[in-house]
C-alpha cells in the first residue's frame, strides 16, 4: 500500500529542508521528490542524510532496497526526471544517480501520485502528515544534569537562568514532550519539561 508523508532532514542550510515521502512497505520501495519550494537544502544535495532519515523514521533500508528520487524540473534536461539512488555500502557512501525505468508497479503508481500535485510544491501538500520535524523543548535544570539532558535532544542554548533548549526530532511537539519527560523522569520534574517555539523569547515557555 501507497503511503505519503513530508519529512524534515539536515541539511546544509540554516532551514531544515522538507521533500515528499512515497513508500510501499511491503515492495521496500521509497520514492523522494523535492518539491520546488523545498525551503533547505535540495535533496540531491543532502541524499545521505535523506537516505538515513527514511532508515531511522519508515524502517525501509534506503540504502539497501529501491530508492528513487523525483525533481519536478532538472535544468540539465529541461523537464522533469525521476532517478534512482544506489549507494555502494551504506547511507554513507558514495551515491550515484540513473535515470529510473518508469514501468514498474512501485514507480508507477508513485509517479501518477507526484504528477497529480500540480505546482509541485508543500503548499500543496499540507494534508501530510509531518515527520521529524523538530521541536523545542524548554527544561529548567541544573548544570549537573548536562549529559543526560544531550540525550533527548540537540542542546542549543543554556541561559544564565539555568534553562535548557533542547531541539528534539519528533513526529509531533507532543511525542517530544512525552519522551522527554519519561527520559529525565529520575532527574527532573516533569512539569519543568515544556514545548516552546525555535522563535520564542529565550527564558520564556509558550504553553
Amino acid at each position: 500500500m501507497l503511503e505519503q508523508f513530508v519529512m524534515e532532514y539536515r541539511g546544509f542550510s540554516a532551514r531544515r529542508g522538507r521533500c515528499h515521502v512515497l513508500l510501499d512497505r511491503e515492495l521496500a520501495s521509497v520514492l523522494v521528490g523535492d518539491p520546488s519550494d523545498n525551503p533547505g537544502t535540495s535533496v540531491t544535495n543532502a541524499i545521505e542524510r535523506v537516505a538515513y532519515e527514511v532508515c531511522e523514521w519508515f524502517g525501509v533500508n534506503a540504502y539497501e532496497e529501491a530508492l528513487y528520487q523525483y525533481v519536478p524540473w532538472e535544468p540539465r534536461f529541461r523537464r522533469e526526471l525521476t532517478s534512482q539512488v544506489e549507494f555502494e555500502k551504506d547511507a554513507w557512501a558514495m551515491p550515484t544517480w540513473t535515470e529510473a525505468d518508469q514501468a514498474g508497479e512501485f514507480l508507477s503508481e508513485a509517479l501518477d501520485v507526484v504528477r497529480a500535485i500540480q505546482p509541485y510544491q508543500l503548499t500543496e501538500m499540507t494534508q501530510l502528515e509531518v515527520v521529524n520535524g523538530l521541536v523545542r523543548l524548554r527544561i529548567e535544570a541544573g548544570f549537573d544534569k548536562y549529559d543526560w539532558i544531550a540525550e533527548v535532544g540537540t542542546i542549543e542554548h543554556i541561559s544564565q537562568r539555568r534553562v535548557f533548549y533542547v531541539d528534539v526530532a519528533a513526529g509531533s511537539p507532543n511525542d517530544a514532550l512525552s519522551r522527554a519527560r519519561e527520559q529525565l523522569s529520575a532527574i527532573v520534574d516533569p512539569e519543568l519539561i515544556q514545548v516552546t517555539r525555535t522563535g520564542a523569547p529565550l527564558d520564556r515557555a509558550e504553553w
